[in-house]
């Protein structure tokens, strides 16, 4: 194949040459003019090389993965984007989607447009039931006709971290389910970031727990810089992640490169310690905000045994979007015994 693109453009035809950021802590973050060619310049499809890296070590560190290549890494724009070319690789019309209830609406929508079939499992404080997976899973098995799969998603948004060895316990328990009857995992965690500050143990994953490459994991920095970056990532087995990389070359070349350097160029500058205190403030902020809503739908709503955080904000949107356009949640497969 004879590549005949245009070539890299000139950093001399740039109109920006240089860029000053001050951060709340007080620190300063000066871009230079190298730095700020690079940041207006085409991209990796992988993603911004340092920024790899910072992710990398990252990983290795709070999911335990000691042999985690670059090439099992690929920088998407936003958690959301990354959530979409997981599923978008996935899903097809012979697909069975295992995914806890309520869902949230960026999935109900892929299952739709690729005719999947939804199978909900029922959920707790701490996420989806094992037992309840395995009996819906035993459940499919009686329908299978050769050419269907199931796909297992997990979002941990709403699920109770402070006692994180009973998540860790169903995790496990889950992953076995995955094993013995060969399902793939997508695993979403939007605030994994901001736990950062508990150093006496990093929380519990499904990536982690990972022995035999059937686990996409996507996360978001956004979450911790702010979502207006849209600088996301996904981790898995590098068969997927090429995939992914080639989806992306075609579609949008890369995630912001501006959006990666500039990422990049903060966790350089902000030590260890104070990383982990900004993921603690941002933690605390975000722990106000749930507490400020379950007050107001407690005296607004009475006392409401599923009135946890996910409940409230998915009953919020279901009224909106029902209000507005008649949006409809995706029609629950019932298999038949």
């Amino acid at each position: 194949m004879v590549y005949l693109a245009g070539g890299l453009p000139n950093p001399l035809s740039f109109p920006f040459a240089k860029a000053f950021f001050k951060l709340k802590n007080g620190k300063s973050l000066f871009i230079d003019q190298e730095m700020m060619s690079k940041a207006l310049q085409y991209g990796s499809v992988q993603g911004f090389e340092p920024l790899i890296c910072q992710l990398k070590t990252a990983i290795r560190k709070f999911h335990g993965i000691s042999d985690l290549e670059t090439s099992n890494i690929v920088i998407t724009p936003g958690g959301t984007d990354a959530l979409y070319q997981c599923l978008e690789m996935l899903f097809d019309e012979n697909t069975f989607v295992l995914a806890e209830t309520p869902l949230f609406g960026s999935v109900t929508q892929c299952i739709e447009v690729y005719g999947c079939k939804y199978v909900a499992i029922p959920r707790d404080n701490f996420g989806m039931k094992p037992f309840a997976l395995k009996e819906e899973v035993l459940k499919i098995l009686k329908t299978l006709k050769g050419n269907e799969k199931m796909i297992l998603y997990l979002n941990y948004i709403s699920v109770k971290r402070d006692e994180d060895h009973i998540l860790l316990e169903r995790l496990k328990n889950i992953y076995e389910i995955a094993q013995e009857f060969n399902i793939f995992i997508v695993e979403v965690d939007p605030h994994f970031l901001i736990h950062l500050h508990k150093k006496e143990k990093s929380p519990a994953s499904l990536l982690r727990l990972d022995k035999d490459e059937r686990v996409l994991r996507c996360d978001t920095i956004s979450s911790l810089f702010g979502p207006g970056w849209r600088v996301g990532f996904v981790t898995g087995p590098k068969p997927f992640i090429q995939l992914i990389g080639s989806h992306i070359d075609m579609s949008m070349l890369s995630a912001s490169m501006l959006s990666q350097v500039l990422i990049s160029e903060t966790l350089r500058c902000l030590t260890e310690e104070e990383q982990s205190e900004y993921s603690k403030l941002l933690h605390e902020n975000l722990r106000n905000e749930q507490r400020d809503l379950k007050a107001a739908a407690q005296r607004y709503l009475g006392k409401n045994k599923q009135c946890n955080l996910l409940f409230l904000i998915l009953q919020l949107m279901r009224c909106y979007f029902n209000i507005l356009w008649r949006f409809q949640f995706p029609k629950v497969y019932t298999i038949n015994q």
